[in-house]
């Protein structure tokens, strides 16, 4: 018998969100998204004006999209910037309109330990009306409030009701935490679903947000530190595109089969994986992807590897292309086994741990952050290795061989800008 106790949220960060009874209309119905980029004239002017680069899905240039706030209107919406932040409000009975310092990390609306918002910043951009719609942050996960009758009888989970709301952080801190890397020196995990990085948690210094295309997010849970992240905004998504596209119409454990039946460098084709721009280690909205190498000796069975490793080379890219052993991976990228092997190959120096509950580590994550904060203490280490993935010198050297042909074919997209 599972007996619920709380309810941890995380989720999608850098969103816009709207809720109360007259919000503006581009926020009325959905939401503006992490990956939106259609501010970018707004946020070149920003770039300008601040002498810094803003970039285009930040929250700066996204709330220009909106019209400035009479007084009437900061009395009838307040603004949310996670999904984490929404689910919370919608559930609590309280209707409590927070964040978390990692979610509100990426929005660029913030600086050091990312428990405040730069009002200085907000009143040089003109945007300064703006500040008292935004949501409150958290300075660590919390109890906000409990589980409302209404949600719990449309969840058909009548025993919800009034049990405490945790807000778990975004879901860069959710999936560090479930990774086991939460805390000073942990070491680094990859994770790779839709999207992707490389990182982990390391002590806070300095107020830069992003250092060599690695983004230094807010630590949720300790202001002492900062969660590293170099970012892929499209990793499975590419598998699954190719799949649909170029392959014709299999899926992605499909595309995964395929790749196994090519050699490593996929025969000298190679794939960019930017279908949504670059942000690590040079960040590029105008960043594109592309097939580069065809000849008519490449299958379907190339195809598929060099989508598979174009992701692996982006992603060790993120990682500063290598970080030793001890690398644990996540996400639902673990089945592909090509991806697995060659994030052994070129993050992890050789070998790669995979996790028991990796599938799902962002549930994870905030399920143990929740029962933490409802507690009241630290759980014990909960990270339980499924396997450990080795590939010998001879498979490394090919996968360095190819990730530096790769390097080259991203060169030649570049040129094409």
């Amino acid at each position: 018998m599972v007996i619920l106790c709380a309810y941890g949220s995380s989720g999608q960060m850098q969103d816009l969100i709207a809720v109360g009874p007259s919000p503006p209309a581009l926020l009325r119905t959905e939401a503006v998204l992490y990956s939106d980029a259609r501010a970018q004239a707004a946020a070149a002017s920003l770039s300008a004006q601040l002498g810094e680069r803003v970039d285009a899905t930040g929250i700066l240039p996204k709330l220009t999209l909106l019209p400035p706030p009479t007084q009437q209107a900061m009395a009838s919406y307040k603004l949310l910037l996670g999904a984490a932040d929404y689910v919370v409000h919608k559930f609590c009975k309280e209707k409590p309109t927070v964040t978390d310092a990692t979610t509100v990390s990426t929005t660029g609306l913030t600086r050091g330990a990312h428990r405040e918002y730069d009002s200085e910043m907000l009143r040089l951009a003109g945007l300064g009306h703006f500040e008292t719609l935004l949501p409150d942050i958290l300075a660590r996960p919390q109890v906000v409030g409990r589980v409302s009758k209404l949600v719990a009888e449309e969840l058909g989970r009548g025993e919800m009701e009034g049990i405490p709301v945790v807000h778990a952080g975004g879901d860069a801190f959710s999936a560090t935490v479930g990774a086991g890397r939460e805390g000073r020196g942990g070491g680094l995990y990859v994770y790779c679903g839709s999207s992707g990085w490389v990182g982990g948690s390391v002590e806070r210094k300095g107020l830069k947000e992003v250092e060599d295309g690695v983004f230094r997010l807010g630590h949720a849970g300790d202001e002492r530190l900062e969660v590293r992240v170099g970012s892929v905004g499209a990793a499975g998504v590419n598998v699954s595109f190719a799949g649909a596209t170029l392959l014709g119409g299999v899926d992605a454990g499909e595309v995964c089969r395929l790749a196994r039946g090519a050699a490593v460098g996929a025969g000298g084709l190679s794939y960019v994986p930017y279908l949504e721009g670059r942000r690590c280690p040079r960040p590029s909205v105008g960043m594109r992807g592309g097939l580069v190498g065809m000849t008519g000796g490449v299958g379907r069975e190339e195809v598929a590897r060099a989508v598979v490793e174009g992701v692996v080379f982006a992603l060790a890219e993120a990682g500063g292309g290598g970080a030793g052993r001890g690398v644990r991976m996540v996400g639902g990228g673990v089945e592909c086994e090509v991806l697995v092997r060659g994030i052994a190959a070129l993050v992890g120096g050789g070998e790669v741990e995979v996790g028991s509950e990796a599938k799902g580590v962002g549930i994870v994550g905030a399920g143990r952050t929740a029962k933490e904060v409802v507690d009241g203490e630290a759980g014990e280490e909960w990270w339980s290795t499924e396997k450990v993935v080795r590939v010998g010198e001879e498979e490394m050297g090919r996968w360095v061989e190819a990730f530096a042909q790769w390097r080259r074919s991203v060169q030649v997209m570049e040129g094409l800008l």
